[in-house]
C-alpha cells in the first residue's frame, strides 16, 4: 500500500505488510516493523495496531460494497477459499496452541519485562505532562497563588521521575482513535493517527484508493492506495499467531468475537453480492459525468 498526504508534499510512503521485518505483541498493541524501500529511500517504519483497528477494518471490508466488488473482480472466489482455510487454521490450530502457551506461562509464574516502544513512550509522556499542566493550572486558579520558577523546575524534575514506561498503563492513555503510523519520512512529526474503516473508497480498477483524514495531533487529508494483495495481507495479519495471542485476553476477548463475526459477514456478503450492476457502470458504453453525477450512455 502507498500512503500520501498533503502534509508530505510530493512524498509517497510505500509499505507492504507481507514484507514486514517483524510483528511483535505488547499488552496494548501489535507492533509491525518494516522498511520503506524505493529508489534512494530506505526508511524504517512502525505501525501500532490496536484491537479496535483490526475489527473496524474487517467491518469496513464486510459492509462496503465498493470494496467487496473490487476484491470480487480482482481475486474472485480464491479470496473466499483463502479466508475459510486460514480461519479454520486459526480456530483449530493457532488458538489451541496460544491457549496452551498462555496456560504454561501462568504456571511458570515468570514475569516478563515490558518496555514501551519509544514512539508510544513519547505519547504517554506527552499526555502525562499535559495532565500535569492542567492540574497545575487548576490548583493555581483555585488557590489564587502563582508557582515560583524554582517550584516549576522541581515539578518538571518530579514529572520525569514519576512517569514509568516499564509497566503497562491504561489503554485510554495510548489509543488515539486509530492505528499509529511512524516513519523517518514524516520528519519532525512524531507520528500520524489513521482511523481505520472511516475512509471513502474509490475504485481505480487494479487499485482501490481510500480517502480520509488523520486524527490529532497531526490532522492531514490523506490517500492510501491499496491493491488486492494489501487486503490479503491485512487478513493474514488479523488471523496470525501474533494477533490471536494478542486478542486472547479477558479484556480483549470481545474483539476476537467481533473479528470472527465480521469475517463470517464478509464471506457471506462476498458470495451473495452480485457484480452485474458494477460491470454495467464500468463498461465502455457508460460514462459518469463527474460534474453532476449523471450517467451518460455513449451508445
Amino acid at each position: 500500500m502507498r500512503l500520501w498526504s498533503k502534509g508530505l508534499g510530493k512524498l509517497i510512503l510505500p509499505f507492504y505488510l507481507d514484507k514486514a521485518e517483524s510483528v511483535s505483541v505488547s499488552p496494548d498493541y501489535v507492533l509491525v516493523r518494516g522498511r520503506i524501500v524505493e529508489g534512494k529511500v530506505n526508511w524504517p517504519y512502525k505501525i501500532f495496531l490496536f484491537p479496535e483497528d483490526m475489527v473496524r477494518f474487517i467491518r469496513f471490508m464486510a459492509q462496503n460494497k465498493v470494496i467487496i466488488l473490487f476484491l470480487k473482480r480482482n481475486l474472485g472466489f480464491k479470496l473466499v477459499k483463502f479466508v475459510i482455510l486460514n480461519l479454520a487454521k486459526t480456530l483449530f490450530i493457532i488458538t489451541p496452541k496460544v491457549l496452551i502457551v498462555k496456560i504454561l506461562k501462568i504456571f511458570s509464574r515468570k514475569e516478563s519485562e515490558f518496555v514501551y516502544d519509544e514512539v508510544i513512550a513519547k505519547i504517554i509522556e506527552g499526555k502525562y505532562r499535559g495532565a500535569r499542566s492542567e492540574s497545575k493550572l487548576d490548583d493555581t486558579s483555585q488557590n489564587g497563588s502563582d508557582i515560583s520558577p524554582d517550584d516549576e523546575g522541581k515539578e518538571e524534575t518530579n514529572s520525569n521521575q514519576k512517569i514509568s514506561l516499564e509497566k503497562p498503563v491504561p489503554k485510554q492513555n495510548i489509543y488515539q482513535g486509530g492505528m499509529i503510523f511512524w516513519s523517518k519520512g514524516l520528519g519532525r512529526r512524531s507520528h500520524i493517527v489513521i482511523p481505520c474503516g472511516e475512509e471513502k473508497p474509490e475504485d481505480k480498477g487494479d487499485t482501490l484508493v481510500l480517502h480520509g483524514k488523520t486524527l490529532p495531533p497531526v490532522v492531514w487529508i490523506y490517500t492510501m492506495t491499496m491493491g488486492p494483495e494489501d487486503f490479503v495481507s491485512m487478513l493474514k495479519l488479523g488471523l496470525s499467531y501474533e494477533f490471536v495471542y494478542f486478542l486472547l485476553h479477558p479484556k480483549k476477548i470481545k474483539y476476537a468475537f467481533s473479528l470472527l463475526f465480521y469475517l463470517l459477514h464478509f464471506i457471506a456478503k462476498f458470495v451473495f453480492t452480485r457484480k452485474k450492476i458494477y460491470e454495467f457502470y464500468n463498461r465502455g458504453d457508460v460514462q459518469r459525468d463527474k460534474m453532476d453525477g449523471e450517467v451518460v450512455h455513449t451508445r
